[in-house]
């Protein structure tokens, strides 16, 4: 019987030191247990961390939403650039056609001032003919007067020489005959040439009347019209110069407008393609932590496996170790009363 007592004592001492072992191994196990569940807080804070990041990536999206806004905003800030660069060309040939506009203008009003002269050079002209016309008809009038006083003379004269000399010889009557006919040819000479000035006179007269008032007819329609002309120039003018006024504020307007959308333009570029830049760099980061998450997991499950095996083989453990220890417990009991029993 003690050696029955013995063997099983010397066998509880071989589970003892086994289940010692064994438990040396378990807390090896537990010890890396805890390391497996620190691993587990770690991947947890990494998960936490990755929903963190999906927060993100949502936040780059919406960010990348914003970026094709700014995109489009891009496109049609160049469009309306466009379209300002061709509003300013045709302001610009606009008030190139409205410059040569004023030039020919001036050029009109230097016309209407040579053609003002050359009136008033004719009006000169014509009162200097009147002038003419004047002296020649106050020479026609003094002619008139002489040849009118040389008749009476000779009408006087021959009376004179029929009455005192009836008996003078005839050599006297001859040269009495003589004088009368030359002063009555010279008095017919005086009405001819007296005659012709009239004619002259008359035909100058209507001659420079008429040309006179076609010169001035054709002046005063010249004048109307470069009158009107001049009105329509002025009043052209002033609406060219408003115009011109418009679009020079017009042109100003849109330069600074087109200059405020370059700026803009420009400082959305650098934007867009600083954020674009940002978003690739978080898209190559999302993928790498997809690529981690998906790893992460993988280790999560296993070492959750791994975690719930050893805490299986842990249980399982300690009920032997308690079934061994009140097997030894006992075994002791059943050892210490032989021993008394003995004594």
């Amino acid at each position: 019987m003690l050696t029955e007592c013995r063997e099983e004592l010397d066998h509880a001492n071989i589970l003892l030191n086994k289940l010692r072992v064994e438990n040396a191994d378990l807390l090896t196990e537990a010890r890396r247990a805890k390391a497996y569940r620190d691993e587990v807080d770690i991947l947890r804070e990494k998960a936490e961390r990755a929903d963190r990041l999906e927060t993100e990536v949502q936040r780059y999206r919406e960010k990348l939403a914003d970026a094709e806004f700014y995109r489009v905003r891009v496109e049609e800030l160049r469009e309306d650039n466009r379209v300002l660069l061709e509003t300013r060309e045709m302001l610009e040939s606009q008030l190139a056609r409205a410059r040569q506009r004023a030039e020919h203008m001036l050029q009109l009003e230097a016309e209407l001032l040579s053609s003002k002269q050359k009136i008033n050079e004719i009006a000169l002209e014509r009162d200097a003919s009147s002038a003419r016309i004047q002296e020649l008809i106050d020479e026609n009038i003094q002619l008139q007067q002489v040849t009118k006083s040389v008749l009476q003379e000779t009408s006087t004269n021959s009376i004179t020489d029929d009455s005192d000399h009836e008996d003078i010889n005839s050599g006297d009557n001859s040269l009495s005959e003589q004088l009368t006919n030359n002063a009555q040819a010279r008095a017919l000479k005086l009405e001819l040439e007296n005659k012709k000035l009239l004619s002259a006179i008359e035909s100058l007269k209507e001659r420079s009347f008429h040309e006179n008032a076609n010169k001035l007819l054709e002046l005063e329609k010249d004048k109307k019209k470069l009158s009107l002309k001049c009105d329509q120039l002025n009043q052209n003018c002033l609406r060219l110069t408003e115009q011109n006024e418009e679009l020079e504020n017009l042109f100003r307007n849109a330069i600074q407008e087109n200059r405020k959308l370059q700026d803009s333009l420009d400082s959305l570029k650098i934007v867009s393609d600083r954020q674009l830049q940002d978003l690739q760099n978080e898209r190559l980061k999302i993928c790498e932590l997809d690529k981690n998450i998906d790893s992460l997991t993988k280790e999560k499950q296993r070492i959750l496996a791994l975690c719930d095996t050893i805490k299986n083989r842990a249980n399982n453990t300690e009920n032997a170790n308690a079934t061994l220890t009140q097997t030894i417990e006992k075994l002791r009991e059943g050892v210490e009363k032989e021993n008394k029993s003995k004594v």
